[in-house]
């Protein structure tokens, strides 16, 4: 009777430690459904005490733990949960995540390819595979496996959008606005697939159709700052400076360390002539990530632009230190040394440049300008017609072309370059000032007369002079 009774004791003392046990795992998972990850923490750790040998409860305990970026942790639970059941496919996957949260690619492939091993109809694995294989710059492989994510769910969004980021990655842009509509035939409040199609119209100058978009992003997801930014930026191409600026700052209000924000704002202080507002937003990036080489850069543009090449020059070096290979910022101490007329220093800084960017067509223009400085003509003119050679729209080589034969007095040479600038600058008063002195200096008086005047128009000093003295 004494035995019987015991077994009975110990029966009800394991129905009650598992009734315990079940309690305390469904609190854990439905406080996580609810992202209270901290409680559901505690109700989890409970569950596992009152059911040490359930793969169940070390599953969920590690996806607590994933979702509170406790990577290390939730790979312990996960190898405990797989280790008491290796049949479920779904315990290889989120170990896989806490791999690649803890940057062990190569386990994390081979979880995602367990997983498909054990259960080949979830999407999940297929969609986390595509993810690691685009990152390694594989796109076709990439879009392979997440078609086979859209196979097993057609409706999984996410899948959806990296689909068409990887065909935007293979120049088929068609076909990747095709596939973010087809999202939202699926769920019209997509926020990545409305704001990935901002982002593709916007490109394509189809700013109205961006703004469509975007407006539906923001309706989706109020409280993410990027479609803020983007707003901002498709109202700029729409001219619409006022609420563009307000976009700007609605994403800093939202996330007061988004360094994006800040810049784009920065850089529509810097193009609208606020300087100190754009050197306040730059020097902000900087505080918040004292490595962001763009910030020092962007910042040293609006300390040269205000005369400040001190400051500027301070920057750049960071900078310089920070991206050794980056022409621009070469470029930049180029501009700050012909400013402060240190024209051979200038000549070093933009041939660095050169060496790393030879396609840019305002780092010979700008060579070409301290060789001027310098009276090195021959030089000069080389370099203005290597900029021209890369960039035709380019106004101030033809203006600088036109200075040196004005220089060397062949007049009839320097107004053909002029011609050329001033049908794309047809208000410089300088260059109409040069070009009339050339007429003159041709003997066509009446025509010098023509370019003084409308020179004088324009509030030139100098015109007015020769216009006293040469028309009648």
């Amino acid at each position: 009777m004494y035995f019987r009774a015991l077994v009975v004791l110990i029966f009800l003392s394991f129905s009650l430690l598992a009734q315990k046990h079940q309690k305390f795992l469904d609190a854990g998972i439905q406080l996580m459904s609810e992202e209270k990850y901290e409680d559901a923490l505690i109700q989890l750790k409970n569950a596992v005490s009152a059911g040490p040998k359930v793969a169940e409860t070390y599953y969920q305990r590690g996806r607590c733990y994933l979702n509170l970026g406790k990577n290390t942790d939730a790979k312990k639970d996960l190898d405990k949960a797989i280790e008491l059941d290796q049949s479920k496919g779904v315990y290889y996957n989120t170990r896989g995540l806490a791999n690649e949260n803890l940057n062990d690619t190569v386990n994390a492939v081979a979880d995602y390819k367990k997983a498909i091993s054990k259960d080949s109809t979830v999407h999940q694995p297929y969609y986390n595979l595509a993810r690691i294989v685009e990152a390694q710059g594989k796109p076709k492989e990439a879009l392979a496996l997440v078609n086979l994510a859209l196979e097993k769910n057609p409706k999984d969004d996410d899948s959806y959008i990296t689909k068409g980021s990887l065909l935007q990655t293979l120049k088929d842009t068609a076909s990747a606005i095709s596939v973010y509509k087809a999202a939202l035939k699926n769920d019209s409040n997509s926020y990545g697939a409305n704001y990935a199609l901002a982002i593709l119209y916007n490109e394509k100058n189809q700013f109205k159709e961006a703004l469509k978009y975007i407006n539906k992003a923001i309706k989706a997801d109020a409280k993410n700052p990027d479609s803020y930014v983007e707003k901002g930026l498709i109202l700029e191409n729409l001219k619409d400076s006022v609420g563009a600026l307000k976009n700007y700052s609605t994403a800093i209000e939202l996330d007061k360390n988004f360094s994006f924000a800040y810049f784009t704002r920065g850089s529509y202080y810097q193009t609208h002539n606020n300087r100190t507002a754009a050197i306040a937003d730059f020097t902000k990036i900087i505080s918040i990530d004292p490595n962001d080489a763009d910030a020092y850069i962007a910042r040293a543009e609006c300390y040269s632009d205000t005369n400040n090449c001190a400051a500027a020059l301070l920057d750049l070096e960071v900078a310089k230190r920070l991206t050794p290979k980056d022409p621009s910022v070469y470029f930049q101490i180029g501009i700050c040394q012909d400013e402060t007329r240190y024209y051979r220093e200038a000549i070093e800084s933009f041939n660095k440049a050169i060496s790393l960017d030879s396609t840019a067509n305002e780092y010979y223009y700008s060579r070409g300008n301290s060789y001027y400085n310098l009276e090195l003509l021959d030089m000069a003119e080389k370099d203005y017609f290597k900029a021209l050679k890369l960039d035709t729209t380019n106004a101030g080589p033809y203006f600088n072309l036109g200075n040196i034969h004005f220089d060397k007095k062949e007049f009839d040479v320097a107004i053909g370059f002029y011609d050329k600038y001033l049908a794309m600058e047809p208000k410089d008063a300088d260059a109409l000032v040069n070009r009339g002195i050339c007429k003159n200096g041709l003997g066509f008086e009446k025509e010098a007369c023509i370019d003084w005047k409308a020179a004088e128009a324009l509030k030139s000093f100098e015109a007015t002079e020769n216009i006293k003295k040469f028309c009648k």
